[in-house]
């Protein structure tokens, strides 16, 4: 599943799973705004399916701002930014069950600074993708070892 998606989002491994970045040259949120633009969901249709044909998984949708206005409100503008990607997601097919939504407002920049480019950057939504089956090396199907 890594090798599908890393051909059309980044990807990365982490000690939980594995994270995906939807890059912010075609994934952005236009300021204090979260709506799906036509660019965000044709890659979201892509990404969805890819995780259509997989099985096993858990989906966490993580949200962000950039450093505009008061933590209050752009934590509520994070939350809204990763219902919509989730909303987007279960539409498409995606088990609403295995979804998670945070936010995280302004508390975790991708990138430093105050540029017009930074904050656009910074609005952004990420998805972690969690194994939810977990194999031992050397099980058999029926769970000897």
């Amino acid at each position: 599943m890594q090798e599908a998606l890393s051909k059309i989002v980044d990807t990365r491994r982490t000690p939980n799973g594995m994270l995906i970045t939807l890059p912010d040259s075609t994934f952005r949120f236009n300021f204090d705004s979260a709506e799906l633009n036509q660019k965000n969901r044709e890659l979201l249709s892509r990404v969805a399916g890819i995780l259509l044909v997989s099985k096993g998984y858990g989906l966490s949708v993580f949200g962000y701002t950039d450093d505009v206005g008061s933590d209050d409100y752009n934590q509520q503008l994070s939350m809204r930014r990763a219902k919509a990607v989730e909303d987007y997601l279960v539409k498409a097919g995606i088990d609403p069950a295995i979804i998670n939504v945070k936010g995280y407002g302004k508390t975790s920049p991708l990138v430093p600074g105050t540029t017009t480019l930074a904050r656009a950057k910074n609005r952004r939504v990420e998805i972690a993708l969690t194994d939810s089956e977990i194999k031992y090396v050397g099980e058999t199907p029926s769970g000897d070892r």
